[in-house]
């Protein structure tokens, strides 16, 4: 994982509480990550959690597949512990 990806990826307000909603909730389709941002924070358009999400799937910060139970996509943090290699400039998943 590139540390600046991560970086990137992390410094957004809005992806830090979703973050924080999956490691607190589990696994969660988008529809219901949505309705759970709004409640704990502000209103925002459904796309934007959308598009927040993919971002943290992009940067390895989450995992999505299809669960056959929901009838679709659900999103899940891939680790809870990230090693960050700062002479490497490497991000590995803790243990």
């Amino acid at each position: 994982m590139d540390v600046s990806e991560i970086g990137s990826a992390l410094s957004n307000d809005t992806r830090l509480n979703l973050i924080t909603i999956l490691l607190e909730e589990g696994p969660k389709t988008g529809k219901e990550a949505h309705e759970l941002f709004v409640q704990r924070h502000e209103e925002r358009r459904r796309q934007s959690i959308h598009s927040a999400l993919e971002t943290l799937v992009d940067a390895d910060l989450l995992s999505k597949s299809y669960d056959t139970n929901v009838g679709g996509i659900v999103y899940e943090v891939r680790n809870p512990r990230l090693l960050i290699d700062l002479e490497e400039m490497d991000v590995e998943l803790g243990s």
